[in-house]
């Protein structure tokens, strides 16, 4: 039976609302809710290319929920057009591909720039969220990798937006 502060691991399995998995998922909820708000601003503020590829990353939200609770593998996915080992090697070597060094972020590179950021730092929470609930050596080290190519990909967003904006 479950009691009050529990809820549901999977079928009829009862948890405590902090067991790791459980906090993790509540940390995806949150990334879920980040990447519509960023998407939705950057709508508002006419950017819709940016939007439409804030769109792209954060498709992995439900690839990873649903397959964390169904406890299935994380399906194959692409951020900006690109695999995840594309992703992980351009945000690696960003001199070579944009031109100018890790970006150093400042106030003064704007809001679109710093919801990009935040939203990179979300992602990297639920990554942590996920070594918690699995540990380095787990059979779910595919949502921790989706994860961390997911953050990947909102940084290499961040240094084509700054190329971008540094272009006009």
């Amino acid at each position: 039976m479950k009691k009050e502060g529990q809820t549901c691991l999977y079928a009829q399995t009862y948890v405590d609302k902090d067991h790791p998995r459980i906090m993790l998922r509540g940390c995806m909820d949150d990334l879920d809710a980040q990447f519509i708000r960023v998407s939705a601003l950057l709508r508002e503020r006419g950017h819709e290319g940016l939007a439409q590829q804030v769109d792209s990353i954060g498709v992995g939200c439900a690839a990873v929920m649903r397959a964390e609770v169904l406890e299935q593998p994380v399906a194959p996915l692409r951020f900006l057009d690109m695999s995840p080992e594309e992703v992980h090697e351009m945000s690696h070597a960003v001199a070579r591909h944009f031109g100018f060094g890790h970006l150093r972020l400042c106030a003064d590179m704007g809001l679109e720039m710093a919801e990009l950021n935040c939203l990179r730092t979300k992602v990297r929470a639920c990554e942590i969220a996920a070594v918690r609930a699995f540990g380095t050596n787990s059979p779910r080290d595919d949502i921790i990798r989706t994860l961390n190519r997911m953050s990947s990909a909102v940084y290499v967003l961040m240094c084509m937006w700054q190329k971008e904006r540094a272009a006009r």
